[in-house]
């Protein structure tokens, strides 16, 4: 979409502009009865650029001639009613007061057949995985499909919920169908994945105490329970990789989403993990770990816990902290024994990274996400504030979360 963010019917069409024309103008009208055939027509014009505005829009979104017919056919219909009615309306008082509601069902007519062409929008494009295994281990609370984020968060009044958003080509929200955010799911979600229209998650049950792994259809709008006990779910063609908890300590499974047969990957205990082709890197208060994604070809390759951790083009990264020194290292991992200094950076603390072919970028203990070039080290380039999660997709794209919409 282009220039969406410019286009005022876009932006508030269609129940915003439809309250304003049947609630507030026949109010205006009652007490200020001089001005009604101004105001009359005044509306209808607007009505008229209303459905010019509304054809072009739809021509540009929307290929259903079905979906368009029927808006068009909604709006039309409010033309040639508008003007009896509204010559009456300055005749009595009750009759605002009865119209008023008339005025809202007329309005909320289309939302329905809106809404349809907004999950469309969403779930036009088709990720290969669910989410980056780098985000899920940074609690997941946001994903990436097309030109749409679907983000976890709080927000006046839907309170904790799962959105969806549009954005353009330089990460700014833009309006689809009138509407900024989508809300699809209610509760405290995490590990998002999306694939087609289909939405992977984990969500706290709180008689358990712990997440449980379900799927969200976008376009059916129903919820299926997959597993219990179910948490930091990533998905990856037609499995589902996930931590589950015995008593306080989590291993790492997979699971088929065809039969839901379960597989146990490692025998030792998880607290996270990265995915990377065929590989798995995980961790826990032993080190770093290190085998297939079969389970197979296990071995231990770091005697320690780093800070955090991170895999680009098959080699692990990772970085420590030097209280002493307040500065943090990130390190490549070559091999066990063996390793190279990628980037030192004073006074920071790391709390999260990402590695790309020129730079890092990573979140501090300031909640500040910044960029370092390697032939720049010294220099910062500060993106975004407040953030206590940073989630990287592709080469440009970061997206800061901080939990409140």
């Amino acid at each position: 979409m282009k220039n969406a963010s410019n286009n005022f019917l876009l932006k508030h069409f269609p129940f915003r502009i439809i309250l304003i024309f049947y609630i507030a103008v026949p109010i205006i009208i009652f007490f200020i009865k001089k001005m009604h055939i101004y105001i009359i027509i005044a509306l209808i014009l607007i009505l008229i650029y209303f459905c010019i505005a509304l054809y072009f829009a739809f021509l540009e979104f929307v290929d259903k001639n079905g979906a368009f017919v029927r808006l068009v056919a909604f709006t039309i219909f409010i033309v040639p009613s508008i003007v009896p009615i509204y010559i009456t309306a300055f005749k009595s008082s009750l009759f605002i007061i009865l119209f008023i509601p008339i005025g809202i069902f007329i309005g909320a007519l289309p939302r329905h057949e809106i809404h349809m062409l907004r999950i469309d929008d969403m779930t036009k494009d088709e990720n290969i995985i669910g989410n980056y295994s780098s985000n899920i281990k940074n609690g997941g609370y946001i994903c990436n499909q097309g030109d749409y984020v679907f983000m976890y968060g709080k927000s006046v009044p839907n309170g904790e919920s799962l959105f969806a958003f549009k954005i353009d080509e330089n990460g700014k929200e833009i309006s689809t169908f009138g509407r900024l955010k989508t809300v699809l799911l209610f509760g405290q979600i995490k590990s998002i994945n999306v694939i087609g229209d289909s939405i992977y998650f984990s969500k706290y049950k709180e008689d358990s105490g712990r997440y449980d792994a379900y799927e969200f259809n976008i376009q059916d709008y129903k919820e299926e329970l997959l597993i219990e006990n179910c948490d930091f779910i990533n998905v990856i063609d037609d499995e589902m990789f996930y931590l589950s908890y015995v008593d306080t300590t989590s291993f790492l499974f997979k699971v088929d989403l065809y039969d839901l047969s379960v597989t146990t990957l490692s025998k030792e205990p998880c607290l996270d993990y990265l995915i990377e082709d065929d590989k798995i890197y995980f961790t826990n208060e032993k080190g770093v770990f290190l085998m297939n994604s079969d389970g197979k070809h296990f071995r231990k390759i770091l005697d320690f816990v780093p800070s955090y951790y991170y895999v680009f083009e098959d080699y692990l990264y990772y970085s420590l902290f030097d209280s002493n020194k307040n500065e943090s290292i990130i390190y490549k991992f070559i091999k066990k024994g063996s390793k190279e200094k990628i980037m030192t950076i004073k006074g920071e603390e790391i709390v999260e990274f990402a590695i790309r072919s020129d730079r890092i970028t990573y979140l501090n203990k300031s909640k500040e996400v910044v960029s370092r070039l390697y032939d720049e080290a010294d220099v910062r380039h500060d993106i975004l504030k407040d953030i206590v999660h940073m989630y990287v997709f592709g080469e440009e794209k970061v997206i800061g979360w901080h939990g409140i919409l």
